[in-house]
């Protein structure tokens, strides 16, 4: 995630593989699965935050380096969003809620379901997911099904004829 800390640390890299975590292997786990181990340091459960040391192994991924472009893109909020209601995140912890008329800045695409953005108004620099502008309209296209379907209605002000909405 850009601005956490494994992003600030500028150790770990899009494309790397990451095998164990405090000697415990990680290979085959999802996220959800490697916050337990991050937050046990020493067998005794600690705060996300804790001072202890955390050791990695990592295999470098091959990729090669893109350049990035610094553009910067701004949103202003349409909606609210709240990361812990949304049954469709895939870590409610990475989740970056808002709320209509908050400015965000995106500052990665790269999902077509879930982008990265911050607070613009914001000092904290960790970005968060937000749902994709795709994965939104989706959503809201599904509430209101009367926008796929324009069915006649018939009413009885013009002699109960058939008339399009």
């Amino acid at each position: 995630m850009r601005g956490g800390a494994a992003d600030r640390s500028g150790l770990i890299h899009e494309g790397d593989k990451l095998k164990e975590v405090n000697g415990v292997p990680v290979e085959d786990k999802n996220p959800e699965e490697i916050i337990p181990i991050l937050v046990c340091i020493d067998g005794h459960q600690h705060m996300a935050q804790s001072e202890g040391a955390v050791t990695f192994k990592v295999i470098p991924g091959t990729k090669e380096e893109q350049e990035t472009i610094d553009t910067k893109i701004f949103v202003r909020a349409l909606f609210d969003y709240d990361p812990q209601a949304d049954p469709a995140i895939p870590c409610k912890d990475a989740g970056l809620e808002f709320h209509r008329g908050d400015v965000l800045q995106i500052v990665s695409q790269e999902d077509d379901t879930w982008w990265q953005a911050r607070q613009y108004s914001d000092a904290n620099l960790r970005a968060g997911l937000i749902p994709s502008r795709q994965l939104q309209e989706r959503r809201v296209t599904l509430q209101r099904p009367e926008v796929l379907f324009h069915l006649p209605r018939v009413s009885k002000a013009f002699g109960g004829k058939l008339r399009n909405p």
